[in-house]
């Protein structure tokens, strides 16, 4: 099992993952990452949000983000 962290950033605010969760794969990792980063969207006070993954050296391997944005016209 290999170890990988979720750096999470929400509008201006970031909440580094210290302690990380363990998968069999990269690629489990990244499916679960993008899975977080979809969970997160459902927040309708968000603008812009992000996750990054890292490896168990936290070297980033991937990020992901997503930004809303809504105006009258």
């Amino acid at each position: 099992m290999l170890r990988f962290f979720f750096d999470v950033y929400q509008n201006d605010q970031s909440f580094p993952d210290f302690e990380g969760f363990l998968y069999a794969s990269q690629e489990d990792a990244y499916e679960d990452a993008v899975k977080t980063l979809r969970d997160i969207m459902t927040d309708q006070t968000l603008t812009r949000i992000g996750v990054t993954l890292r490896d168990e050296t936290r070297y980033p391997i991937a990020h992901m983000e997503a930004m809303l944005t809504a105006r009258y016209l």
